[in-house]
């Protein structure tokens, strides 16, 4: 089957009056994906459980009405995604080697992860 996997994001920018959109769709060989809410807390905590023989797609929210939750490569690396509370974020991945670290304790984090 061809194009199993449809991404799309848009991002509109009111007092402006502008905006953005894109996507496509895509061929996936596997159909390896996890889907699950983790707390994430103080400390790094790793992101990605294994199984994944391709990386490629995460979509992750915080569903905290409170704390922001940072991603990052590495237990130590840079964040590469900050997410507000309730924020969304739409990306390819390219490291197994994902950690979220939270502002407090307990902090839930949404995530799908699709592969290639």
């Amino acid at each position: 089957m061809a194009n199993e996997l449809s991404v799309s994001a848009t991002l509109t920018f009111g007092t402006a009056g502008v905006s953005r959109a894109g996507g496509g769709q895509y061929d996936v060989a596997g159909t390896w994906y996890a889907m699950t809410i983790v707390n994430a807390d103080v400390a790094a905590l790793p992101l990605l459980p294994g199984g994944a023989s391709t990386l490629g797609y995460l979509w992750c929210r915080n569903v905290d009405t409170v704390t922001d939750i940072r991603l990052r490569v590495g237990a130590a690396g840079a964040d590469f995604i900050l997410l507000k509370p309730n924020d969304v974020a739409l990306c390819r991945i390219a490291s197994r080697d994902i950690y979220l670290i939270a502002d407090a304790p307990a902090s839930g984090l949404e995530y799908l992860v699709i592969e290639e």
